[in-house]
């Protein structure tokens, strides 16, 4: 599969009882899901991969968004100045991977609108146990790292 080149959207809508709407868009490509945050925090996961590959780790670890069984995995990576995000699923959590669209692109259209995806949903007011907070400490390192590319 050849990676397209386009811009994304990406949105986190209000969590529900550990439930977090999920939201990103392409010209080509959509998934609107509502992720688990068992067993493991996605949000946490995907803050790590950004801080991670603004710090010149090129092939950080895997996102995963767990919908109970079926899992959706965010892969970045970075080639120079381009970005590459591959979006695959499984059937299951472990299960066998396959590769359902991928996205090149710059910092600009691929990077900043996930971070500002995160920096929208940690301006939320909503109600403690319905998502793990974020510490303020995460989201201040993520500006300044994103900040500084």
């Amino acid at each position: 599969m050849k990676p397209t080149m386009d811009k994304i959207s990406f949105k986190l809508g209000v969590p529900e009882a550990g439930w977090l709407p999920v939201h990103l868009v392409t010209d080509a490509f959509e998934i609107n899901v509502d992720a688990s945050d068992v067993p493991k925090d996605p949000l946490e996961e995907l803050i790590s991969s950004i801080i991670l590959l603004c710090s010149n780790v090129n092939e950080p670890p895997d996102v995963m968004w767990h919908l109970e069984p079926f899992c959706y995995y965010f892969r970045f990576k970075k080639v120079n100045s381009t970005y590459l995000l591959t979006i695959l699923s499984s059937e299951y959590y472990d299960g066998p991977k396959k590769i359902e669209f991928e996205i090149m692109g710059t910092f600009d259209s691929i990077i900043m609108p996930i971070y500002r995806g995160i920096k929208a949903f940690a301006s939320f007011d909503y109600k403690d146990g319905l998502w793990p907070a974020i510490e303020m400490e995460r989201i201040d390192k993520l500006k300044r790292v994103v900040t500084l590319n």
